[in-house]
């Protein structure tokens, strides 16, 4: 492989040094046509533009790069990365415990659970009789009350309903259930047909689980509830299982364990196993990867920086597997982010040692264009353009036969 006359690891130390980051373009070496490099030396008497992209663009493109360095590096002045470091939850037995779909991993877990339910949450339900829809003579007329009491015993709401002479079972039940869902107490109240005989039934359920959702509905005046029959069918509970052998409580059936959010669904002993997940990591690097582009194509100035900070950093981007186009832009494929998670070595440009000054530079890179984008987009005077351009272009010019260099190392 050949890069504008230079074929070989050995000519490129003679050029450059062992490190190939830093020189004066030689004579001989002739830069692309219509590459960003020919440009930037082109640029010999021009002046710039106030603006290449709007200080809204650099804004968003630094607050990009910032947010996917977080996802990789787990937020700087945390120790490790939590992207490198998540396990898929299964269970032993789905029908008794299942795993959350939205949320099916955690960090560092990697030993099996021992779930066993005893007891799931419950709603209660209370019922009345069964009365035929079109009877007259289940209710007395008048005035009625009763209340709404919750599970110490203390009295949340009074409700009065008046009965009509004659008035049909149904039409009475319909009120009552109308009458206990405008307390808003926590309550639900229906009135259920039973098959094909048209019977109702009058049902009352908490509208939440676990044992403070119990409730008592008892007359104060006249005999409606005594007459409709109501009594419970389904206590209020509280969820129990054991982690472990550790005795837990829940409100709901749906639960966390030790981080893996999973809903119990009846009494039984699963086990909760781990296996390595790389599918944030690799959805991290990949939008790293496209935040990096965006930010080096929205400035120059912001562009040379990067470049600066990726030729110091080259020997390890290579061996994570990145690579760069003449342009500077970044790319990496598929293959090389499964390798290189699976090796550590991804893990490793993003978290400790001297490697993490690479996310750590590109970090403060970005909070400059997110916080002051007018540092890379102030206008230049001409003679200080040309030599930023300058530089600019050593910059290019080092970093690409950098990148060369690393990949012969």
């Amino acid at each position: 492989m050949a890069l504008y006359g230079v074929s070989n690891a050995s000519q490129l130390s003679s050029i450059f040094g062992t490190s190939a980051t830093s020189f004066s373009l030689p004579s001989n070496v002739k830069l692309p046509e219509n590459s960003p490099i020919q440009s930037f030396y082109a640029k010999n008497t021009a002046t710039p533009s106030e603006n290449d992209f709007s200080t809204l663009e650099l804004k968003k493109s630094g607050t990009g790069m910032k947010k996917a360095l977080a996802e990789l590096s787990g937020g700087f002045g945390q120790s490790g990365n939590v992207k490198f470091n998540q396990y898929s939850a299964k269970s032993s037995d789905t029908e008794a415990l299942a795993v959350s779909s939205s949320s099916p991993t955690r960090t560092n877990q990697s030993k099996d659970i021992n779930v066993s339910i005893s007891q799931l949450a419950a709603k209660q339900v209370s019922e009345t009789n069964t009365f035929n829809p079109e009877d007259t003579t289940a209710f007395a007329a008048g005035e009625h009350s009763f209340a709404i009491k919750d599970a110490a015993g203390n009295t949340k709401k009074e409700v009065s309903v008046n009965v009509g002479e004659g008035e049909k079972s149904k039409a009475v039940l319909d009120r009552i259930a109308q009458s206990i869902n405008s307390t808003k107490t926590g309550l639900v109240a229906s009135v259920r047909t039973n098959g094909p005989t048209g019977d109702v039934t009058l049902v009352i359920e908490s509208e939440k689980t676990s044992a403070a959702s119990s409730f008592k509905v008892e007359d104060t005046s006249g005999r409606l509830m005594e007459s409709a029959g109501l009594s419970v069918k389904q206590e209020a509970k509280d969820a129990k299982f054991t982690v472990n052998g550790e005795s837990k409580t829940a409100t709901t059936n749906d639960v966390d364990i030790n981080g893996v959010k999973a809903t119990l669904k009846k009494v039984a002993d699963a086990n909760l196993s781990f296996s390595k997940d790389s599918t944030a990591s690799d959805s991290a690097v990949k939008e790293f990867v496209a935040s990096y582009n965006s930010m080096f194509e929205s400035n120059e100035k912001i562009a040379g920086q990067m470049l600066t900070a990726s030729s110091t950093y080259m020997k390890s981007l290579v061996k994570a597997g990145f690579s760069f186009d003449e342009g500077g832009k970044m790319s990496i494929s598929d293959d090389n982010i499964k390798k290189a998670t699976e090796n550590g070595t991804m893990k490793a440009l993003f978290s400790g040692g001297d490697n993490y000054g690479f996310a750590s530079r590109l970090s403060k890179i970005a909070q400059t264009a997110e916080r002051t984008p007018q540092a890379f987009t102030a206008p230049e005077k001409t003679g200080s353009y040309l030599a930023a351009m300058q530089n600019k272009n050593n910059n290019m010019a080092s970093f690409m036969l950098g990148s060369f260099y690393s990949s012969y190392v």
